[in-house]
């Protein structure tokens, strides 16, 4: 579907901070345009403190603003763990600024007055990183919540198992019968939620091998 403009719609939500009312209604009215969920705030604190994001999501915040600047509203989201991308649009920044900003993160960094075309392209780059950053983060408790109902011994085979081992070389090192493997492989499918060992090994791919070693090694 597209906008008359030539910009693509988009989905997902959108967190418009800046304390200048003309920019929240124009920027606002922009980003609905485009087809963004958008929330818009005057104060940074509040945000900060009181949202909770629905992800995949977008913060656009502006840097000069009182009680908290956008540098610091970005280390309290970073701290925070968010699964947002980080977009500024500011009037007046120093190069420092901009350089700490786009170090800690930020997607992009756009001046005021944007463009809508370029509104439009930073904020649809930026969904679509938080976008695989939610499925991603979505796959890792997946499999978390699976490895939880795992028994230790069905954990060894998991990890045969995504390795790429067939039933009987899992056998000959665990020195057991196949058919044991196999029962014990059908109920870790079963934990997982997934139809067969392909589907399982293709879910555990999607995230990166330290953190899968790491709730390896977590237990209750």
């Amino acid at each position: 579907m597209e906008a008359g403009h030539g910009e693509s719609f988009g989905s997902g939500n959108v967190y418009l901070i800046d304390d200048d009312c003309d920019v929240r209604t124009h920027v606002g009215a922009l980003l609905r345009l485009f087809g963004y969920q958008v929330r818009m705030y005057a104060d940074a604190k509040h945000f900060t403190e009181q949202v909770a994001l629905e992800y995949p999501a977008v913060v656009i915040i502006d840097m000069a603003m009182p009680e908290l600047n956008g540098l610091q509203v970005q280390k309290r989201l970073t701290e925070a763990g968010s699964l947002a991308e980080i977009v500024f649009l500011s009037g007046n920044s120093e190069r420092q600024e901009i350089i700490d900003a786009m170090k800690a993160g930020a997607t992009d960094f756009l001046w005021k007055p944007v463009p809508r075309e370029v509104l439009a392209a930073a904020v649809s780059a930026a969904m679509s990183r938080s976008r695989i950053a939610t499925i991603r983060f979505a796959h890792q408790a997946h499999i978390r919540s699976g490895l939880m109902r795992l028994s230790t011994r069905e954990r060894e085979i998991y990890q045969m198992l995504i390795s790429g081992l067939q039933n009987r070389q899992i056998a000959a090192r665990l020195g057991v019968r196949a058919d044991t493997v196999k029962k014990h492989r059908t109920v870790i499918c079963e934990k997982f939620l997934v139809e067969d060992t392909a589907e399982l090994i293709s879910l555990s791919r999607e995230i990166p091998a330290a953190a899968s070693s790491e709730m390896l090694g977590q237990r209750g």
